[in-house]
């Protein structure tokens, strides 16, 4: 996995085009909307994590990409329509350099955070972080993402419950919840 130096004016731009104007938890339009959810740990990243974005695969659409709303290393998603999604990149921002860094998934095969969503519900991804990867001189921005066991899918939910004003997720979150403590 690598990243890339952006000018943060784009990636603004990008965020607008691609829908990060609308608000978390609004009530969904129908009743088979879910929420995707994860964490990472960006404390070893080039910047503050501010960014994660996924592409609807299919049903093919006209508005495939999805931004996540962040909160410290929590990123969220709601509503989502069934489909396949894969993890297209996440970003992080260094006020120090003045940078944006885009930091991409792998393009091809199937990473441990794509999803295939059948039923209305709660998406856990999981919970990762960020480790860069030694490379030579003239290498540079290699990256991978090691799973880890905390915070876990229980403590994230609790964490984006009090968010979630609309019945239908509060609803939905509570469920998970229960679930999980059984």
């Amino acid at each position: 996995m690598e990243f890339r130096k952006e000018i943060p004016l784009m990636l603004v731009a990008l965020s607008l085009l691609v829908g990060c104007g609308d608000r978390p938890f609004i009530k969904p339009e129908a009743n088979d909307e879910s929420m995707i959810i994860g964490y990472i740990d960006m404390a070893d990243a080039p910047g503050s994590f501010n960014g994660v974005h996924v592409k609807r695969i299919q049903p093919v659409s006209k508005t495939p990409y999805y931004n996540f709303w962040i909160d410290g290393g929590m990123f969220y998603r709601s509503p989502v329509a069934p489909g396949v999604y894969k993890m297209d990149s996440f970003s992080s921002y260094s006020r120090w350099s003045n940078t944006n860094y885009t930091l991409n998934f792998p393009k091809s095969g199937r990473s441990e955070m794509d999803l295939k969503i059948t039923k209305p519900g709660v998406y856990y991804v999981g919970s990762w972080k960020y480790a860069k990867v030694k490379t030579g001189f003239f290498e540079h921005g290699k990256f991978d993402l090691i799973r880890i066991e905390k915070p876990t899918e229980l403590d994230l939910l609790k964490q984006v419950l009090p968010k979630a004003k609309d019945p239908y997720w509060v609803n939905m979150i509570n469920k998970r919840i229960k679930e999980l403590q059984n």
